[in-house]
């Protein structure tokens, strides 16, 4: 089967396309054709080997313990596992291969192995490519509007950096609920904001919302880049801020550990300021039951703006990296 596979960790040849042989299922897992699998901010990671202390975590010293990059997929059953109930061949499913995404799952190939417990069925709603978006930024953000923000209808949420792939989802599933979303994120992202669900939009390029003198129920800080301190003033009284983490595309900045310091630091304050800004570091078990439901009614729409082939990961990679995509980016083996 053909898959990218990647050598090192980036240059100019780290990934290329190769032959390797076709994976074959365990007892408790299937093989699936692959349709579509997604470029997010997880792979860019992995890719780039930064910060470098998620190598020490699952990922690979000197180069990827697992060769080849990608985590969502979505596609067609191939090989069913010997003890595995409930799925069949031809089946349609999605899902993501790990649960720790600092490590390369596989799903940048014609086929991939996944554990059959992972799997959900494709919504009927929805295509391969669109699928293939949902599993992890759609996971973060049902932990994050759901368990941790726990958005009511009436809630005021603000969602900062909202035109990525967790935000754009956490603004749908916020509107969902019945909240009232500003977004923040950059002027030219703000119609497609609105279509999601956004009532309000603040430039971030013009405006830093934590100055402005507003305050909302719940905050969600997709692009996390401030001090803790800075979000109390922009939270009611009984509010709530949830932290996701994602600092950017720049390999050169805090290399060895990333943001990874500020992103405890502020779970661990959370610990200490009361209902200002709490934590909580709980995750809904089966997120894609939740956002397969969201699709099928239409209160969730996932959508595709690039489509790549194996032979141009790299491209995709660095046009996520860009900031200039105007959407999700899918691989399409």
């Amino acid at each position: 089967m053909k898959a990218v596979v990647q050598q090192r960790y980036w240059g100019a040849d780290a990934l290329a396309v190769a032959d390797l042989p076709m994976p074959d299922a365990g007892p408790d897992q299937v093989v699936v054709r692959v349709a579509a699998a997604s470029v997010n901010a997880d792979v860019w990671h992995m890719v780039h080997g930064r910060p470098r202390v998620l190598r020490l975590m699952g990922g690979g010293i000197r180069r990827p313990t697992h060769p080849t990059p990608g985590i969502d997929f979505a596609g067609t059953i191939h090989e069913v596992g010997a003890e595995v109930d409930g799925w069949a061949i031809g089946d349609e499913v999605y899902a993501e291969t790990v649960t720790l995404q600092w490590k390369n799952g596989g799903t940048y190939a014609e086929y991939a192995v996944v554990d059959a417990h992972r799997l959900e069925a494709k919504p009927a709603a929805i295509g391969f490519a669109e699928a293939a978006t949902v599993p992890s930024t759609g996971g973060i953000a049902v932990n994050v509007t759901y368990d941790e923000g726990q958005v009511a209808e009436g809630h005021e949420v603000l969602v900062n950096g909202a035109a990525g792939g967790v935000g754009a989802f956490a603004v749908q599933l916020a509107a969902a609920r019945g909240a009232v979303v500003t977004a923040v994120d950059r002027a030219e992202t703000f119609d497609r904001l609105r279509s999601l669900g956004a009532t309000h939009t603040i430039d971030h390029t013009e405006h830093d919302f934590t100055t402005l003198g507003q305050t909302w129920d719940r905050i969600i800080d997709v692009a996390t880049m401030r001090p803790i301190k800075a979000y109390r003033g922009a939270l009611n009284d009984d509010g709530r801020y949830v932290v996701v983490g994602h600092y950017g595309y720049d390999p050169t900045w805090r290399p060895w550990l990333g943001n990874l310091p500020g992103f405890f630091g502020q779970i661990l304050a959370g610990l200490f300021v009361g209902e200002s800004v709490p934590m909580s570091t709980k995750r809904t078990k089966r997120p894609l039951q939740v956002l397969s439901g969201l699709i099928e009614t239409g209160q969730l729409t996932p959508s595709v703006a690039h489509r790549f082939g194996l032979d141009e990961v790299g491209a995709a990679i660095d046009l996520l990296a860009s900031g200039q995509a105007t959407g999700r980016i899918v691989i399409e083996p």
